[in-house]
This record gives structure tokens, sequence and C-alpha cells, in this order.
């Protein structure tokens, strides 16, 4: 299994890829959209798939902000 890290719009994500006739070790998700909104700032990043092979959307709500350390976790706030 093959992963990608990628760091959009300040969302760490994690794209991975797996040999063919693999795919459901990891589950296959495809999503036609991730959508970005804050306030009445919308950014969309759209997702080419084979037909028929795409899924829903993804929106992700910016909701406020937080200084503190990360919640669960003894890792530093990234910067």
């Amino acid at each position: 299994m093959l992963k990608v890290d990628l760091k959009f719009n300040g969302l760490q994500m994690a794209f991975l890829m797996s040999k063919p006739g693999e795919a459901s070790a990891a589950g296959v998700h495809r999503p036609k959209q991730l959508l970005f909104v804050k306030g009445d700032v919308r950014s969309a990043l759209t997702c080419s798939w084979p037909r028929g092979k795409e899924g829903p959307e993804i929106s992700y709500k910016h909701v406020g902000t937080y200084s503190g350390p990360a919640s669960g976790h003894d890792l530093p706030r990234a910067d």
C-alpha cells in the first residue's frame, strides 16, 4: 500500500493507494468533491474518478479556533 500525505487549507489528509485487486484491504472512498466552508467563503477541491465510481461530496465547516495543546494528544501545535 502506498500513502501520500498532503496538507490542504490547513487540513492534513492521507491518500492511500493499494495494488490492483487489494482495494478492499483499505476500503475505497472516492468523494466527488471536498468542500471547505468558513463563513461566507466556500472553497472546493473537485476530484475526477471514472464515471459512476464517485461518491458524495465531503464538507468541512470551520467552527472556531483553538490555540491550546492538541486535546488527547501529547503533540506540539503546528504553526
